[in-house]
């Protein structure tokens, strides 16, 4: 999605695919702390960690890992959300929003 946004030139929290502890570093040293460490698979907010320290992206690294991870930089704020199933014809059949503090 990522690559979506960047090409229809919407920004988005830099980020960085998890590959080694020393990678992770280098770009924790960029954004600093906190950082939110997510499934690269689409899974919504399920495995997601926010680490705030070293020790935290030590506890992060000793898990058993079976999928690719990305880090993103911690932007605060407001979380919204947009659902919605179109027909055919691109007519909305249905439609949701929330907004989470």
């Amino acid at each position: 999605m990522k690559a979506g946004y960047a090409k229809a030139g919407i920004k988005t929290a830099r980020w960085h695919l998890v590959d080694d502890f020393d990678g992770c570093r280098a770009f924790i040293d960029e954004v600093q702390y906190p950082v939110i460490v997510k499934p690269d698979n689409g899974v919504g907010a399920n495995a997601t960690w926010k680490i705030s320290d070293d020790e935290g992206l030590e506890d992060f690294y000793r898990q058993d890992l079976p999928t690719q991870y990305i880090m993103e930089e911690f932007v605060p704020g407001y979380i919204v959300s947009f659902d919605g199933i179109t027909d055919q014809d691109n007519n909305i059949i249905f439609k949701t929003s929330h907004t989470f503090p």
